[in-house]
């Protein structure tokens, strides 16, 4: 044992084990915001929490000494035990070595509901618990954040799930209107209004309208677009949407700016970052193969991205992105058609609504270049063999945010 890490509980000492009574099994519909999965913060580990069965044991060892197992350093082999109490869990810690926590005292029973977080052992390794809607929200927090950043897309749940004020920090079209969006929709304020506001009004009642309809739900608001001198919101508006019956989910270039137009109200918005797809090269791939099954709503007919060969692949990867998700999603259709066409450039025009030269020079502007079996072109570049490379390692499906529908 190392000399920072606590020595054992003498054994006269340890609080005793805590009991798990037993639970009748419920087989009517869970309620909606039953915990059907504990997820192991920064460490990609998710739990999954069957709704049919009433108690589960927890720690160390594998299965079948327990049902579920999370490896790491000074988690004891059976740690705790974890009963179902409607929607709840009820933590029962079974006298581990190095503790559970909860609310940042070391506690042996206590309850948590969807969005809670609790700790185990002296390296206090963060465990959210999650509802459907949650574990929903996550893939796409990894959507706009990035498929394999786990620490930050976990801190930006935990973030979403607390119902504080929000910021997202990024730059334009990354996905911020589509984001606020769907935190909404997971959150506590659903069943009330999302309210987009400008950042300026012509009129004091324009500020009044947009409050009272954002009333117990979420208003957005985007400075993204305000100019550097643009002076601070009025005092009024700020304090009523920071007066705790709204929920801000703020959008800016950066913290300064939002601090700049909000004053010190803006230090109490939880800031989850949206990063540039330039940042994101290696993702692009993943990205437009979702979008592209998106599309055409399933795969029947669809190659797959990596069918356009790795040239061309390498070419989508390096290509600007200036205006991030916007140019993504605008050059889907065109992808599409030539994708459900067998890379036929005449045939993937027809289908796309243009001509021949001009879908060749829109796909050569990305860095594209194919000769399909109907292109009589004349161009001699051989084209690309078909077949797929071996996928990278698979985090879970992509899913996409939907843009508004505004």
């Amino acid at each position: 044992m190392s000399p920072s890490e606590p020595p054992d509980d003498p054994p006269n000492d340890r609080p005793a084990a805590i009991a798990a009574t037993p639970v009748q099994s419920d087989t009517s519909l869970p309620p909606v915001a039953v915990v059907t999965a504990l997820r192991a913060c920064a460490r990609n580990v998710e739990l999954s929490l069957s709704t049919e069965q009433a108690s589960f044991t927890f720690g160390a060892a594998g299965p079948p000494e327990v049902d579920l197992t999370l490896e790491g350093d000074g988690i004891s082999r059976l740690h705790a035990i974890f009963q179902r109490r409607g929607p709840k869990l009820r933590i029962l810690d079974q006298r581990s070595t190095n503790g559970t926590y909860y609310r940042d005292r070391r506690d042996m029973d206590f309850e948590i509901a969807a969005g809670d977080v609790f700790e185990v052992t002296h390296k206090r390794i963060r465990i959210i618990a999650l509802d459907e809607s949650l574990r929903l929200l996550r893939p796409r927090l990894q959507w706009a954040m990035g498929l394999r950043a786990h620490a930050a897309v976990d801190q930006a749940l935990e973030d979403a799930a607390s119902g504080a004020p929000l910021l997202l920090v990024g730059p334009r079209h990354c996905e911020q209107r589509a984001l606020a969006e769907e935190i909404h929709r997971r959150s506590a304020y659903r069943h009330r209004d999302f309210v987009a506001s400008p950042f300026r009004f012509e009129t004091p009642a324009e500020y009044e309208t947009k409050l009272e309809h954002a009333e117990r739900g979420s208003l957005y608001l985007d400075l993204t677009d305000a100019d550097p001198g643009e002076v601070e919101m009025p005092g009024r508006f700020v304090a009523r949407l920071f007066g705790g019956t709204i929920r801000p989910i703020v959008v800016a270039r950066d913290q300064e700016q939002a601090q700049r137009l909000l004053g010190a109200d803006a230090l109490g918005l939880r800031a989850i970052r949206l990063p540039p797809l330039d940042s994101r090269r290696e993702e692009i791939p993943r990205l437009l193969d979702a979008l592209l099954l998106q599309a055409g709503h399933g795969p029947d007919g669809l190659l797959p991205l990596d069918a356009l060969g790795e040239a061309n692949v390498g070419a989508l990867k390096a290509y600007a992105w200036t205006n991030n998700f916007d140019d993504v999603r605008r050059i889907v259709p065109r992808l599409h058609s030539l994708l459900t066409n067998g890379l036929g450039l005449r045939a993937s025009a027809r289908a796309y609504g243009c001509s021949l030269g001009a879908q060749r020079d829109a796909l050569k502007r990305l860095g594209i270049r194919v000769t399909g079996a109907d292109d009589d072109s004349g161009d001699d570049d051989d084209r690309e063999a078909l077949g797929r490379d071996e996928p990278p390692a698979d985090d879970g499906p992509v899913m996409p945010l939907d843009p508004p529908t505004e």
